[in-house]
């Protein structure tokens, strides 16, 4: 699993509708506060619609302005296949990036919208989980929470060039 020494702290969140804290606070992984969070999210009963982009923008704001890393880790099957707007979701995915913030996520469920996971992934440094035949969810996590606590570079300046080499013969 994730060892405390890794990551300052930790916040579980449950996704309903929108994003919903389970705790006051980041907390270390392995505290009582979190193992309560934990608890509490296990029983729960899973709603099924995701405002995925109010998600996005709820969870952003959990953090403080820091130096230090930050990640979203979500485990789900994502929005509805017709539940994303897509400036919304762009815009959401603008927060993340303009706070360096990754987003990372292990899909799970009957019906998992892997382009808009891979799409958030992808645009933030990011890593999309999808588990492998006979692999259990907690194996498919702990490899997740590996990946998302992996350095990301942000770079502020990008430039490509079309000239080819000129020493070529």
């Amino acid at each position: 699993g994730i060892r405390d020494h890794w990551v300052t702290g930790v916040q579980t969140c449950a996704l309903p509708i929108s994003c919903e804290p389970l705790a006051e606070a980041f907390e270390p992984a392995s505290s009582d506060v979190m193992k309560a969070s934990i608890r509490r999210l296990e029983a729960r009963t899973p709603l099924g619609s995701t405002d995925f982009s109010a998600a996005i923008e709820t969870a952003a704001g959990l953090f403080k302005e820091s130096l230090r890393a930050k990640a979203v880790v979500y485990i789900g099957d994502g929005p509805g296949f017709s539940g994303v707007e897509a400036q919304e979701f762009a815009s959401g995915l603008d927060l993340l990036r303009s706070q360096r913030i990754s987003f990372s996520a292990l899909g799970i469920g009957p019906q998992v919208n892997w382009p808009c996971l891979a799409a958030a992934a992808s645009a933030t440094g990011g890593m999309l989980i999808v588990p492998a035949e006979g692999e259990s969810v907690a194996d498919a996590g702990k490899r997740i929470a590996l990946l998302a606590v992996q350095p990301v570079a942000w770079p502020t300046e990008v430039a490509l060039s079309s000239k080819g080499d000129s020493k070529r013969s």
